[in-house]
């Protein structure tokens, strides 16, 4: 069996109109863990792993986590990763909080496996293995059941949570509609 290896890059923004230039095919400059950590939280990590450029971001229950890749026991055995013993600053992930505890969401949905809350406070939403549910959120209260349900297909995964706020709301309902003609 072939290890793979996984790189965390900086891409830059990328909008309507922005496109990527034939330059960005140069040869890749990772992100190094400290340069994306930061601060402090270089210092309280093992020896060797700030300087890491084999690291990626990934979801665990509730919350992003920086993983770095370990080195594989074996030739036959893939690579794999271990999370990093620090939380993500702001500066990587701008919103990761939850309204409230696992056993509070579990209540709701017995069957969560992932959920995210939103940066206006007004929204959770819960993942479970067959699909995605939103539930509406005030003063500490939940609706009684989700406002929407979405199913999901074996096999798919949250890679991103992308909160539209403010002025970007009616942009976000313009672009939905475009795509579901």
């Amino acid at each position: 069996m072939r290890s793979r290896q996984y790189w965390v890059k900086e891409l830059p923004q990328i909008n309507d109109d922005t496109r990527l230039s034939p330059d960005y095919a140069r040869p890749a400059q990772f992100v190094a863990l400290a340069q994306a950590l930061g601060g402090e939280q270089v210092s309280s990590l093992p020896a060797g792993m700030a300087q890491s450029e084999n690291w990626t971001i990934a979801r665990t229950p509730g919350r992003w986590v920086a993983e770095i890749a370990v080195n594989p026991p074996s030739r036959e055995t893939a690579a794999g990763f271990a999370e990093v013993p620090v939380p993500l600053p702001a500066s990587v992930i701008a919103h990761d909080e939850l309204c409230c505890t696992w056993e509070q969401i579990r209540s709701i949905e017995p069957e969560a496996e992932d959920a995210l809350f939103s940066p206006t406070a007004d929204l959770l939403v819960i993942f479970t293995g067959r699909r995605i549910d939103f539930y509406a959120y005030h003063q500490e209260n939940f609706a009684e059941a989700a406002v929407l349900s979405i199913a999901r297909e074996p096999g798919e995964s949250l890679v991103m949570a992308e909160w539209a706020t403010h002025q970007y709301v009616d942009r976000w309902i313009d672009q939905a509609r475009q795509w579901h003609r």
